[in-house]
Formats: C-alpha cells, structure tokens, sequence
C-alpha cells in the first residue's frame, strides 16, 4: 500500500470516527482535519491509524494561532487549555495511534525552551516603558511627602498598582499595624489571616492561620516614615479605603498609565522586576510555583526579637499543634505517589447536562450523569477521585430532586472545578504549597469580594459535606509550614546530640565504643545538611557509598543498600551521586573521624551505620529508623521550631539555590541540577516542598547581593 492510500484510509477512519464524538469541540475537529491535509506528505501512519509526532503538534498549534486569532492573554490561555484537552481526548478514545506524542504540557514555568518567566509573553510589553516612568515618577514624588495621611495614601496606591504581588482593596481593609512585622534588614513582612478560606478545619479557639508577605524595599520605607507615630497597634492600617480606593482611581485617570488595564499593570510590573533580578526570584516572589512559605518562628529566628510578643504567642500554639501531628512514617512520601488528576472534560454525560441552556433539562441527561458518576465511583481506586465522584452525585441528585436549580449546580460544579478539584492532587494528602496556591489565586486576581466569598463558601462547603460523615481533614493545619535548619544552628544541635547521648548513658568520660555511635548520630545530621538525604536512604547507605578526599565529599544514594533493605526506589531520579564541600572545619572533623573508626570496625555488614544493642555493641544490621526520634526531638529543643531530621532536606534545597539566587545566569539549568541531587522528578517539586523563598530573599539582603525585591 502506498503513501497516499495510507494517509486516506486512516483519514477517513479518523473524521468518521471522530464524528461520533460530539464532547470533542467541533473547532478542534476542523483544526486537526485542516492540519492532517496540509501535511500529508510528512504524516506517518501505524496500523490505520496516524501517529502524530512533535513536528505535527507543532505545525497543528501554528495553524490553530492562524485560525483562532486570540485577542488577548486570557483568550490564548482559554485556547490553549482546550486544545490541551481535546488532544487528550484523541488518545483517550483510541482516535489516534497509542505512540502518538501528548500534547505539550500546559504550565511550563520551570523548565521551558525558553528560561524566561512566562510574563515574557505578555502581548502588553510594548507599554514597558510607561510603567517604569510612573514607577519611577511615584517613588520620585513620595520620596519629598512628609504628612502622615499622604504617606499612607501613598503607601495603598502603591500596594493596590506597582508592588510585585498585587493587593486587592478587602485585603488591604483589613489589616492592622499589629499584622505588619518590622525586621533589622529594613524589610517589613505583613501577616495576613486567613479567617474564612477552608474553615471546616480551623479551630475557632485557636490562633488564625495566615501567610506572610515580604514587602519590597521602597513600600517598606514608607511604612518605616510612620511607624513610630502609631499608639494604637491594633487599629487598621487604612481606615478610610473608600476614600483611599477612589483617590487610586482618580490619579490613575490622569496619569500615563490611564490605557493601562489592572491585568496588564500585573504582567508589566513582572516584566520590570525580572530586569532588576531574575526569572527565578520572579517565580518565587509571585508564587507563579509557590515555594514554602516563610513562617513567623523562620522571623524570630533570623531576626530575634522583631516579632511582636503578641503575635509569638499565638506562634508558638501553632508549632505546639504542628509537632502534635501523626509524623508519617516517611515525610517524603508524596514525591512518591503518581499524580492523580481529574478531568471534569472525561465525563461526557456530566458535560452534556452541565452545556443544558434552561433549568427543566430532559430526564434522561440527568439520570445518563448520575450513571455516569456511579460507574466512575464503583471503578475508582482513588479515594481522592471517590470524594469528587460522590460529592457530585450529591449535587446532581439534588437537582433531580428539585431541591436546587440545574443553573446553581453548574455554579457550583464549576467553581469546585476551577479552584478546589483542579488544585489539589489528593485531599487526604494536602499539601502546604496547594492550600497556599488556591488562596493566592483567590487574592491577586481582580475578582470582586463577594465572587470570592462565594467560591470560599464552596470550598467550605464541599469540606463539611464530608466532615458531616466522619472524613475530617484538617486542611487548616496545612498553612503552618515546616520549618528549614539554619546555619547557625547546626553546630548547636551537634553539640545537644553529645550532651543528650551523655545523660542517656549516664557517662562521664566517652570510650570507643560511645565515641563511634555519637559520630554516627552526628554524621547522619550533617549527610541531611550537606546532601539533604531522605530519612530511609539514610539506613540503606552503604560503607563503600562515601567517599572523602580532603574536604570533598561523594556520596552514592540508593545505589546496592536499597535491595539490602527491601526497599524501592522513590522515584526514577532517587539512585544518584552528591558532591559537595565541607567547609566547616569542625564538620570535616566528624565526617573523617567516623570514617575512620567505622572502617575499622571488625563487623560482618556492609551498611554505614549500624544499630546499636541494648549492651552497646554494634550489631550488623542497619540502622533503625527509630532513631530518627531522638534526633527529632534534639532539633526541636534546638530550633524550638516546627522542625524534623526531614527539616534538614529543606536547608540543602534552599542553601544550595543560594548559588544561583537571585542573579543566577545558568537558571534554569543549576534548578535541574539541584532537583536531581534531591531525587525529584521536576524542579516544580523542589521548589513547592522544600526551597524557602522567603529565607533566600532576607540572606540576600544581609549578604548585599539583591538589587530590590
């Protein structure tokens, strides 16, 4: 059979097969029709069937650019997320050949051809320069204001137009000098509380959970001009906001910033930040992945003293309640798992009620949903997907019973879809980074308050329509984040490790036999700072995986002691080799000491530390993951923070992006590194669960090396 027959035979296989699927958009059938045509020539096809390679997907999204002409940012995102979804569904009802590449990933931020942040490609760059002369010219006219009232005028201009992270007016309503935290560096940190976002897990007893925003230099400076003047810390920052809005909109109007929408003013103050930094300090300071959020304890400890008492005492009731949570057996579990994902757009009888025009649909859409729903839950073998199934059911089930409007299901469907379901990978695994993804998104958008009210109320709801049968998930706890080991404290928890060991043996003078087991102990903090080992890779580790030559250390993770173990691979990138200088004198001590002795030691087993008898003597099996909680413990009293051996995977993340912050030339390529040396799939990982933002941008400012933030 030649080309030409080929092509045709699957041609017509495909547009008669594709025909009977009317959940596909018939824009997309006539893009991807149009598309085969044109390439015809170049198109391969397998078993009847076409196999769309990269140089199809990227003729096909030049030809869909030509055809559907977005006019504006959102409306090429709304595209794209539809050709996403209906190039999906190709595969998903056997259209197109199993071999066919996916269509490219929706949110590429990290890692891209081009290593630029994704502002980059704002249709609105062309009005650069006019937002870098009213910045300009604002901080000019600010600069010579000395009244009181005009500096906070100034001040909520600034915050609602030109700060990197956009503040909304019901934000800015409510805070008070009390939330506003002023550090040595000249930065100030503005807590804000989270009083209504997922409150089925939120104890109303007990201190607010919140989430901490670094100011940038100059607003920082204006809030130090009056900050002395203030008497009454528990009075709001701006009092009047009617007032202080309309004098915003005002002013706007008359400046040469008037054509300039809200939006754009958004992408265009991105722009100008990244020239003054960096595409990753970019990517951290607005959340576009949202790194681990600076905690207030992470203040007091960098800066001690500069939070408030009254504020540390509601900090500490947080870490108390943090520690208290049922430590998983590994914390680096969640690296672990397959994505899950859900695709309202795969439930075709779903879309079909939900596209429905008026509030009395035919019975036949809705009981076609409601099986649809129940098959999906009976095959499921997620609980997470179970939860979205069921409560849908519940939805839909009160329609048919007439108990609420077809019209105010879809508003609910959709709103779940777009800011609960579509945010989170597993509701009984919550993660930190996602509860504070949703509430940013809910903050900088320009939604009106009471649009974000009503999604809140159904986030809400959705958790008390399942804490009512008894699945409580406290989704509040996830905005207290745990804390990273600083430098300074390392040799603290070193120095406890040897007074701890000494009180528990109760002995005076340290033998051989002592001396070994305490470097052992101390060695397996120090692998954790230095190479951010996880808790079990640890006990797989074998004698002849470490290596030291001077003050260079190799270390191979999880290459012969996994199978010794019985344990698996977390990921395809958990076998790996770190590499890194010891620079501490003292540190390089211990690591050569404990090599020395443990390479000496008359036992049988090849593993590097070994458990220690109840006569101790060393026995020749590995070491128990049970001592992993008496370092625990020694970290807390140490840090007295929210603070594990698992803490000490968060300081070599976040140290090591030291290197390449905030000026970095070689992002996001020493990002892809440092997301191999943790063993993670995508550097979206390393960022979102370990690297400290906030803790990069104040060593910055202490170290000189950051323009502005």
């Amino acid at each position: 059979m030649n080309t030409t027959d080929s092509f045709s035979i699957a041609y017509d296989t495909l547009r008669s097969k594709i025909a009977k699927h009317p959940s596909i958009s018939g824009q997309f059938k006539s893009l991807l029709l149009i598309a085969l045509k044109n390439e015809q020539e170049t198109v391969k096809t397998v078993s009847g069937q076409f196999k769309l390679d990269i140089q199809f997907l990227k003729v096909f999204i030049d030809l869909a650019n030509q055809q559907l002409k977005p006019k504006s940012d959102a409306e090429h995102t709304t595209y794209d997320k539809m050709l996403y979804r209906e190039f999906k569904r190709l595969k998903k009802f056997e259209l197109i050949h199993k071999s066919s590449v996916s269509y490219l990933p929706r949110n590429l931020v990290l890692v891209s051809i081009n290593p630029n942040h994704n502002a980059l490609l704002s249709k609105s760059y062309s009005k650069l320069d006019k937002i870098d002369k009213a910045i300009n010219a604002y901080e000019t006219y600010c600069k010579i204001e000395r009244e009181d009232s005009n500096i906070l005028q100034q001040i909520y201009g600034y915050l609602r137009l030109f700060h990197i992270i956009p503040f909304t007016s019901s934000v800015l309503k409510k805070i008070c000098w009390k939330d506003l935290v002023f550090t040595p560096s000249g930065k100030v940190v503005l807590v804000i509380y989270e009083e209504s976002f997922l409150a089925s897990g939120v104890d109303t007893r007990g201190p607010k959970p919140y989430k901490t925003v670094l100011l940038d230099e100059f607003v920082s400076g204006l809030f130090e001009k009056v900050r002395f003047r203030i008497t009454n810390t528990g009075e709001t920052v701006f009092k009047n906001i009617d007032k202080y809005e309309n004098n915003v909109n005002v002013n706007r109007a008359k400046s040469s910033i008037q054509d300039i929408s809200i939006g754009e003013l958004r992408q265009l103050t991105k722009i100008r930040y990244m020239y003054l930094s960096s595409p990753f300090a970019l990517t951290l300071r607005t959340g576009t992945v949202t790194p681990v959020q600076l905690s207030l304890a992470d203040i007091d400890a960098m800066f001690p003293g500069a939070v408030s008492q009254e504020l540390m005492k509601d900090e500490i009731k947080r870490i108390q309640s943090a520690l208290a949570r049922p430590a998983p057996l590994d914390p680096d579990d969640e690296m672990d798992w397959q994505v899950i994902t859900f695709d309202i757009y795969e439930l075709d009888d779903l879309i079909a009620l939900l596209r429905h025009k008026d509030n009395m649909p035919p019975k036949e859409l809705i009981e076609n949903a409601l099986f649809e729903l129940h098959k999906a839950l009976k095959f499921s073998d997620s609980p997470h997907l179970e939860m979205i199934y069921e409560y849908l059911i519940y939805l839909i089930d009160l329609t048919q019973k007439r108990r609420i409007r077809l019209s105010t299901a879809k508003n609910y469907i959709w709103l779940l879809n777009k800011h609960l379901f579509g945010m989170i990978e597993n509701f009984y695994a919550i993660k930190e980074h996602e509860v504070f993804r949703i509430s940013n998104r809910l903050d900088n958008r320009e939604y009106k308050s009471t649009s974000v009210k009503k999604i809140k109320a159904q986030i809400n709801r959705f958790f008390k329509y399942y804490s009512k049968k008894g699945i409580t998930i406290d989704v509040a706890s996830s905005f207290y984040p745990k804390s990273l080991v600083f430098k300074k404290e390392i040799d603290g928890i070193i120095d406890e490790i040897e007074e701890k060991y000494k009180s528990w043996k109760q002995i005076q003078k340290i033998g051989k036999q002592h001396k070994l087991y305490l470097n052992q102990l101390k060695v397996i903090v120090l692998l954790g700072f230095y190479c951010g080992v996880r808790l079990k890779e640890v006990s797989t580790l074998l004698l002849k995986d470490i290596y030291l030559y001077g003050n260079r250390l190799h270390l191979d993770i999880n290459s012969k002691g996994i199978k010794k173990t019985g344990f698996k691979l977390k990921t395809i990138s958990s076998k790996r080799r770190i590499d890194v200088d010891i620079e501490n004198p003292q540190h390089l001590k211990i690591f050569t000491e404990f090599l020395e002795m443990r390479s000496k030691l008359d036992k049988k087993s090849n593993f590097l530390f070994l458990e220690l008898s109840e006569y101790n003597g060393f026995l020749n099996k590995s070491i128990n993951v049970s001592c992993f909680e008496y370092i625990n413990e020694i970290i807390q009293s140490v840090t007295k923070r929210y603070c594990t051996y698992h803490s000490l995977r968060h300081s070599f993340a976040t140290y090591q992006c030291q290197r390449f912050f905030p000026n970095g030339s070689s992002y996001p390529y020493e990002l892809l590194e440092l997301s191999d040396k943790l063993g993670h799939r995508t550097p979206d990982t390393t960022v979102q669960s370990y690297v400290h933002g906030g803790v990069l941008f104040f060593e910055a400012i202490q170290h000189s090396t950051f323009v502005s933030c």
